[in-house]
Formats: C-alpha cells, structure tokens, sequence
C-alpha cells in the first residue's frame, strides 16, 4: 500500500484517514442525537461536519492534482533546440 510513497503522501493519507474517522465519529453522534432527541437542533453541527468534509476533500484532490502535474513535468523530455548554459568551474 506504501510501496513507492513519499513520505508526505503518507503522512497526508494518515491525516486524511484519521479526520476522516473523527467526521465519521462526529457524524454518529449528531445521528444519535437527533434520533433521541427529534426537538434537538443540529443544523449548526451538519452544517460544520459538511464544511469539514469539504476541506478534507479538497486537500486530498489537491494533493493528487499536484502529483499529477509534477509527475508529467518529471516525464518531459527538455527541448533540445534549447541551449545548455555551461559555466566552467574554477578550483
């Protein structure tokens, strides 16, 4: 599952993989309470689980569209009309 990974996927998967546990979590828990209390008003907490939802989302698409842009950058061969700039080096 990790073969292959930067350290930095993982540890985005890892914190994507815990916020999503808590979300879930959170949102049982606004499930149980409006089922035991129906008078009970939640909108403000589906309205904050909804927002965070979205950004975890979000992060995760970015991070996706980022290693896929940087992998198809990494997969360019450079013009070779372009000239190489060759400094000499001095000891």
């Amino acid at each position: 599952m990790f073969k292959g990974r930067s350290v930095i996927e993982i540890m985005v998967l890892w914190f994507s993989f815990i916020v999503g546990f808590v979300l879930l979590g959170i949102g049982l828990m606004v499930s149980i309470t409006k089922i035991t209390h129906p008078e009970a008003n939640v909108d403000r907490a589906v309205n904050a689980l909804f927002s965070a939802i979205t950004i975890v989302l979000g992060a995760l698409l970015g991070m996706l569209s980022i290693k896929g842009a940087a992998q198809s950058d990494l997969n360019k061969r450079p013009d070779e009309d372009e000239g190489i700039e060759v400094t000499e080096r001095t000891e």
